[in-house]
């Protein structure tokens, strides 16, 4: 069932990753995805709480989030103005999540002491399609440096290498 957490047993709650999570539309997810399903469904939950409560409920959390700050090592950085940012929060009320997707997109490999690599062997893969996903771009070629570090997590973490389907 639904439970009400404070903040510090969501961010506790948000870093189960041992644990199996069921997503709005029933689907368990396990490990890293689980991890990710379950941080997505906290913020989606934190979102609408903070909406909730109307443009007031916003700016108070806002002030709040913001006042926080405590200099150099505060709790928030950003390169933008206190001011900017309660200029932008009315636009905050009319976002809506509409979908989350999980990167890497391709999970694949074990190192050679068992350990589970999602991006391994696939990295420039992951790169690609996280360029389709976010520039819509079908066209993306891989930079040098990709495939680099594609090629030195293939040769320094034990994995195989990654064939995409066509």
């Amino acid at each position: 069932g639904q439970v009400h957490l404070n903040g510090q047993q969501a961010a506790a709650y948000c870093h189960i990753s041992d644990a199996a999570f069921r997503d709005e539309k029933g689907r368990e997810l396990n490990g890293e995805s689980g991890k990710t399903a379950r941080q997505a469904a906290v913020l989606k939950k934190l979102g609408e709480k903070v909406k909730s409560g109307g443009i007031s409920g916003l700016l108070s959390a806002a002030k709040t989030l913001l006042n926080l700050n405590g200099g150099q090592s505060g709790f928030l950085r950003t390169s933008l103005q206190y001011d900017e940012i309660m200029e932008m929060l009315p636009v905050v009320m009319n976002y809506k999540i509409a979908g989350n997707a999980s990167f890497p997109f391709t999970q694949a490999g074990t190192a050679a002491d068992g350990t589970g690599y999602a991006a391994q062997g696939g990295f420039a893969d992951n790169v690609t399609q996280l360029h389709r996903f976010l520039f819509g771009d079908e066209t993306y070629q891989p930079s040098g440096s990709v495939l680099e570090t594609d090629q030195y997590i293939l040769n320094n973490a034990g994995g195989t290498e990654f064939h995409p389907a066509a």
